[in-house]
């Protein structure tokens, strides 16, 4: 009903309702009149659209957020005024959701309406198209990317035959793939296009787009146009056949890493040529996309207000690009900062599976006074598994609370971070100071005189009033903490409730745990990856890692409450029992610490959620490395071995496996793994410590420094439901006197293995230190350099820095780490 009523219709005055949304949609390049039922595309009324564009009501009520209410009749009826009451019907209506999945920063969201004769036209060369397009990264598909087990020369072949060599097309699709969209906003050109009606599916092709790109970019084509394109489940389980555009020019293909929403931002360093990028405004202005969005957009654009006093000539109407006459735009610079966040939803549009939900509107919150059209600093926060939902509302609130309690979280945040500029406003906003600091998962909880004074103290009326008051042993519900005696203050490490911490997935149980670790891909954690060696990430180490992982038969000593007994004596127990493992094992496992002042210098880094997933992605980067591949493996011959025996002789079904159980569809027993590989005789999605040493080897033949975990402790079981996750690093890094120490552990007595032993440990510890593994810098800038960590004065329970606040804790005992949490 809603399509009928916009055919027809003409929004003529800037006083209408819908003026705003297209001003935002086309930064500001409306031209009246201008014809609503040109469009099939509309953005939802998501808190990133209200963040971007606060004084530009969107009407449609974003499904993704329930708590959402349909707008006052007199709102509504200001959108509907310009509607008509056409009896047009299109026939085979359906729609497109534009949902974005993943990382839990706010995101576009949008629906688009095709049938049989709206949004299925094709284009002519060389014009320009309003498209629509999607990160499809966390739901497994690397578009651009060259499939790792596939040969580079495959992209140089002209291919004669109807199937596609045997690559992994379905998941590295070659091209960018878009969908025309009226009402997006942004543009693309077409270039040399072949368009045809419909994609040909023809039995026996993997994947018959990827043979017409292929074969399109060795003819020198741009773009493939298919007014019926692929295949699209409904979440209500039919499917339809949405139009299809794909790039095919050279920077889509063969790519080292698969694209996310954006284009011209992610095509490589080199800009774009002028008639491949996107573009604004109507096709007439640059194009800046943030990735974090989601979708494809040009909200990283300077933009302009919109301006009611303007009169210009109808672009659509006349094909012409109508640019606006000098002063009469105002420029708000480039937006840095993220959008202002809400509650999140695991599975969304639950409540929209029926189609388009239009006319219900939450109205977009008045500017504060005083407020600008400016957009605010960005507050960075660095890697973090809190959402910015939880983020936001705790910045607000410690906000209001006022000047007092700011300057306190600044002082507090001065003592965790030195090398910060935390003390100064004019270097950190207030703003930026909160959001670091309730964005961080450990917290100092010392007495006064430890850190310095008062205003070092961590404040924790920031933190949760509840906790504030709240220090006896009996205070269980408030905060899980040992006392060291009766009714004494706390005195050690809180940490928030992992539950809160990792609120995308926690609580779960059994499968759709899997499910959801199996998607959990943070931006964080990708931008890590993206950082290369310059990649730095806060942590924390406790000694005796080995006998909680109960390595060897071990467990947990046996702690007293006397702080300093039983702390390592040598630097081999504060190190892993790994690093007695000859060269195939690591002494440097590390806890992910957001708020441990400590960062740990992580390097060329790999990141996965849970160990089966790491180990599936470098198994597929090892059996996939192409002409290298065979070079590499005769370099690793035992490793080759050790790959083969662990995957029964079959690597290829192995990664299969893995992948099943990763992605939360399998567990290892009906993945076909063998009994002994995961936990609970197979009926497991974890793998087993005894992969331990494999996903080491690998990453170190790879070339990788750092392995990261990002949710390892999180391990789904049958008939109980999780609320444990935190993240686990280990160092891959390995010195000569390393490898030397440990060969001789080999051979010999007791007294010379543990000698050996603690010749290794000690050998890694001085690299690490010399090499300034360890260092305390600024969080909002930690690649500028920092300061110094002297953690080598003498082995300890946790890892600390001499005269940083950390080395007031090095003496505590590691079952603080699951034992003292902010309550969820």
């Amino acid at each position: 009903a809603f399509l009928q009523r916009t055919r027809g219709s003409l929004i003529n005055e800037r006083e209408s309702a819908w003026f705003p949304y297209l001003s935002a949609v086309y930064s500001s390049q409306v031209a009246l009149p201008f014809s609503l039922g040109s469009l099939n595309l509309f953005y939802h009324n998501t808190a990133a659209w209200r963040a971007l564009w606060p004084h530009a009501q969107s009407p449609f009520r974003d499904c993704a957020e329930p708590w959402q209410h349909h707008c006052p009749k007199t709102t509504c009826d200001a959108f509907r005024a310009p509607l008509t009451h056409s009896a047009v019907t299109h026939g085979n209506l359906s729609t497109v959701q534009w949902l974005p999945r993943g990382d839990a920063a706010p995101s576009l969201r949008a629906t688009q309406i095709v049938s049989d004769s709206v949004g299925r036209a094709t284009f002519p060369d060389h014009t320009w198209v309003e498209v629509m397009r999607m990160d499809h990264r966390p739901i497994g598909f690397e578009e651009g990317m060259h499939p790792p087990n596939c040969s580079t020369m495959v992209q140089m072949r002209l291919f004669g035959r109807l199937e596609l060599p045997l690559c992994d097309w379905t998941h590295h699709p070659p091209g960018c793939f878009m969908r025309p969209a009226a009402g997006s906003g942004v543009w693309v050109n077409t270039g040399r296009s072949r368009a045809v009606r419909s994609l040909l599916l023809p039995a026996g092709v993997r994947n018959p787009v990827a043979r017409d790109v292929l074969v399109a970019t060795s003819e020198g084509l741009d773009t493939l146009q298919y007014a019926w394109g692929d295949v699209v489940e409904q979440s209500d389980g039919t499917t339809i056949r949405p139009p299809l555009l794909v790039s095919v020019r050279t920077e889509c293909i063969g790519r080292r890493r698969g694209l996310g929403a954006c284009l011209s931002n992610a095509l490589g360093a080199a800009p774009l040529p002028r008639r491949h990028a996107a573009r604004g405004g109507w096709h007439n202005r640059r194009c800046e996309c943030e990735e974090r969005l989601g979708l494809l957009n040009c909200a990283g654009t300077p933009r302009v207000l919109y301006n009611t006093s303007l009169s210009m000539t109808s672009a659509r109407s006349t094909g012409a690009a109508a640019s606006p006459p000098e002063g009469h735009y105002r420029v708000i610079g480039t937006r840095q900062a993220g959008p202002e966040n809400t509650t999140s939803v695991r599975s969304p549009c639950r409540n929209c599976a029926s189609g388009f939900i239009a006319w219900s509107f939450l109205r977009a919150p008045p500017p504060e006074d005083g407020a600008s059209d400016v957009v605010a600093a960005h507050t960075h926060v660095g890697p973090t598994p809190v959402a910015e939902e939880w983020r936001t509302a705790q910045v607000r609130r410690v906000l209001a609370a006022g000047s007092a309690v700011v300057r306190r979280v600044r002082g507090y945040l001065s003592a965790v971070y030195p090398a910060g500029g935390f003390a100064r406003r004019e270097d950190v906003s207030d703003e930026a100071a909160v959001a670091m600091f309730v964005s961080r998962v450990w917290f100092y909880a010392l007495p006064a005189e430890t850190v310095g004074g008062e205003e070092a103290a961590l404040p924790l009326d920031a933190l949760s009033a509840r906790l504030a008051g709240c220090y006896r042993e009996d205070c269980t519900t408030a905060a899980r903490c040992t006392a060291a005696s009766g009714l004494a203050p706390y005195s050690g490490l809180l940490q928030l409730s992992q539950e809160r911490a990792h609120r995308e997935f926690l609580p779960c149980s059994w499968d759709e745990c899997a499910r959801r670790l199996g998607s959990y891909a943070p931006v964080w954690a990708r931008g890590l990856e993206e950082q290369g060696v310059d990649a730095y990430v806060e942590v924390s180490h406790h000694a005796y890692a080995a006998f909680q992982a109960g390595l060897n038969g071990g467990r947990w000593p046996t702690w007293t409450r006397q702080q300093t007994r039983d702390a390592p004596r040598s630097w081999a127990e504060f190190l892993d029992e790994q690093a007695a493992a000859g060269a195939d094992g690591s002494g440097w496992w590390h806890l992910f610490a957001p708020g441990s002042g400590v960062f740990y210098h992580a390097g060329r880094t790999l990141t996965a959620p849970t160990k089966v997933a790491m180990l599936a992605r470098l198994l597929a980067r090892w059996e996939g490395k192409g002409e290298n591949g065979a070079g590499l493996r005769l370099a690793n011959a035992r490793l080759e071995e050790d790959v083969k025996h662990a995957a029964l002789g079959d690597p290829a079904r192995f990664l299969e496996a893995l992948d099943a159980v990763a992605s939360g569809r399998s567990t290892c027993a009906a993945a076909g793994m063998a009994a002994d590989s995961c936990y609970d005789g197979g009926d497991s999605f974890t793998i087993t410590d005894t992969f331990d040493a494999l996903l080491l080897r690998l990453g170190r033949a790879l070339g990788f420094d750092t392995l990261f975990f990002t949710a390892t402790f999180a391990r789904p079981r049958r008939n109980q439901t999780t609320r444990v996750s935190a993240g686990e690093l280990v160092d891959l890094r390995l010195t000569g006197a390393v490898t030397h120490a440990r060969s001789s552990t080999q051979h010999g007595t007791r007294a010379r293995h543990a000698a050996a032993q603690a010749r290794a440990a000690r050998a890694m510890v001085d690299a690490a230190q010399q090499e300034g593994r360890f260092t305390l810098r600024d969080p909002l800038r930690p690649s500028d350099g920092g300061l110094p960590c002297n953690f080598s004065a003498a082995p300890s329970n946790r890892l600390g820095c001499k005269g940083h606040i950390s080395w007031a804790v090095r003496d505590r005992i590691p079952e603080d780490r699951w034992d003292c949490q902010i309550p969820a």
